[in-house]
């Protein structure tokens, strides 16, 4: 997976940007689960587009670089996933331009009861419950970091109808 990594880093340079981040201490313990955590993250960017997860089952998502739920045991995005590795990314090796895609491959399957799906899976039409506010964690994460504000105002109808309609049917009016 490192060699389809370098190769989409060397293909799109504005993808992965080595070298962004770094972090030491004076515990190698420490410093070596940063080195593990970040280079874990950067395997979840895959090659896209994907068609299938790792059991065969359907889950497409037509994006040139996917950020993927365990490259080799899910192979498949989840939302809440995007937020995880998107915080990693962010403070090691940003890669804004697949957040953004990915955040943009959501917002575009919002149903319509107002939710984000949860994954691919299932043609889109999963909803998990926390996947919705995994969503939004990660546009805000994206937003503070990267800066991409004009990215954010287009997607926040998506926002509005997330907040408005399916959290309002969620919540007691009291």
């Amino acid at each position: 997976m490192a060699a389809q990594r370098l190769a989409v880093a060397a293909g799109r340079p504005d993808v992965v940007v080595p070298g962004a981040g770094t972090f030491a201490s004076s515990d190698p313990v420490l410093d070596r689960i940063w080195q593990v955590s970040i280079r874990t993250a950067g395997d979840m960017l895959v090659p896209g587009p994907i068609a299938t997860d790792a059991t065969g089952s359907e889950c497409a998502i037509a994006l040139p670089v996917v950020i993927v739920d365990g490259a080799v045991r899910d192979r498949c995005p989840y939302v809440g996933d995007q937020w995880v590795i998107g915080a990693a990314f962010d403070v090691s090796t940003p890669s804004y331009e697949v957040q953004r895609s990915m955040l943009a491959w959501y917002a575009s399957r919002q149903r319509p009861d107002g939710s984000i799906p949860a994954s691919p899976r299932c043609a889109a039409t999963m909803t998990l419950f926390d996947s919705n506010a995994y969503w939004l964690q990660t546009l805000h994460q994206y937003a503070l970091d990267s800066g991409d504000l004009d990215f954010v105002r287009t997607v926040w109808p998506v926002v509005a109808r997330l907040v408005d309609t399916w959290y309002a049917s969620r919540t007691r009016g009291d």
